[in-house]
């Protein structure tokens, strides 16, 4: 009987132990990542998502900066399981999402352009008004002594994207804004003059302006900072002179009213920086399970929710509350298996 009540003993611990390593062996297999693509500037702040959600919930995000159409294109493959896009996707890209698991469109954050300038006699920041910002991306005006006698002869020279890029729709965009819809907006314009530069990336923006007395152009506003470049002051709406801080953008996207679709509804912010680039979260109504389904939600309502903390980090501005509470409502009522 001991040697039975022994053996049993032995029996039992045994498949303890081995109940306990597949346990261990299970909860070691981590979750297959959620994976995203798109926009490049908005990069360092999914990689910083990537890392606090990481360590709030053990998923990973991985996402990779591939520019929005690329982005846009992964997600309509089914290759990714979210993209992210710096402008509203264009009509047919909205269409072909729609055919394929239905579109949730969603608002994470803004980012301010800069309006960047090489002027060497002058050290203190310039500032363009409604008008000149519209006459110099039209050509409107040859020398900078036009925008300001203070300001010396030298030859305006104008240097744009020369891609299909988020920027030059946000520029456009305001620009149609403020001339009664005479600009069109265009993530690939027609400036309809001729321009000094048209460079297919910000960073040969960047350095056309930099080596070019009298150049200007538009980047990112962080990018604009790390290149330690002269920002422009913008004005806006009520008439004040404003540079592009993320906080500035806030104030202006407090003061919008954003329609079903989750884009401002506003020609112009009246309070605020006015040059901003929303990122959109772009996800699809139907998942192939209820597990990613859930994950999607999950990881939605946190971007929405803690993961704004992290977009002033980037220079990203927050979206204001109420809109990002009502989007999370849309998200967990419409994404579904």
């Amino acid at each position: 009987m001991i040697f039975k009540a022994k053996t049993l003993r032995r029996s039992i611990i045994a498949s303890l132990v081995t109940f306990a390593i597949v346990l261990i062996s299970l909860r070691a297999v981590p979750a297959n990542p959620i994976v995203g693509a798109g926009s490049i500037l908005a990069g360092p702040l999914f990689q910083r998502y990537s890392t606090e959600y990481q360590k709030e919930t053990g998923t990973e995000i991985q996402y990779s900066a591939t520019g929005r159409v690329e982005g846009i294109n992964r997600f309509i493959e089914g290759s990714v399981d979210f993209a992210a896009s710096d402008i509203r996707p264009t009509r047919e890209e909205r269409d072909n999402l729609e055919k394929q698991q239905g579109l949730v469109m969603l608002p994470t954050g803004a980012s301010p352009v800069a309006i960047i300038y090489n002027l060497r006699q002058v050290s203190s920041p310039v500032s363009l008004s409604r008008k000149n910002l519209v006459k110099i991306f039209t050509g409107k005006v040859s020398s900078w002594n036009q925008i300001d006698p203070n300001l010396p002869n030298t030859d305006i020279k104008v240097v744009v994207r020369s891609d299909r890029s988020g920027i030059n729709y946000t520029l456009t965009n305001y620009l149609q804004s403020i001339t009664n819809g005479k600009i069109e907006a265009k993530a690939l314009p027609d400036w309809g003059f001729d321009v000094f530069a048209s460079v297919p990336e910000s960073s040969q923006v960047t350095g056309e302006v930099r080596r070019t007395d009298g150049a200007i152009g538009y980047i990112a506003a962080i990018l604009a900072r790390q290149n330690s470049l002269p920002i422009a002051k913008i004005e806006n709406k009520k008439g004040e002179y404003l540079l592009p801080r993320s906080s500035q953008v806030s104030k202006g996207l407090t003061s919008e009213r954003f329609d079903e679709n989750f884009y401002p509804n506003d020609e112009e912010a009246p309070e605020g920086y006015p040059l901003a680039n929303i990122l959109f979260l772009l996800l699809h109504k139907q998942y192939s399970s209820v597990e990613i389904a859930q994950r999607m939600k999950d990881m939605t309502t946190w971007i929405l929710t803690k993961g704004q903390t992290f977009n002033e980090e980037f220079k990203y501005a927050k979206i204001p509350e109420d809109v990002t509470q009502r989007a999370i409502q849309v998200a967990n009522k419409t994404i579904r298996p």
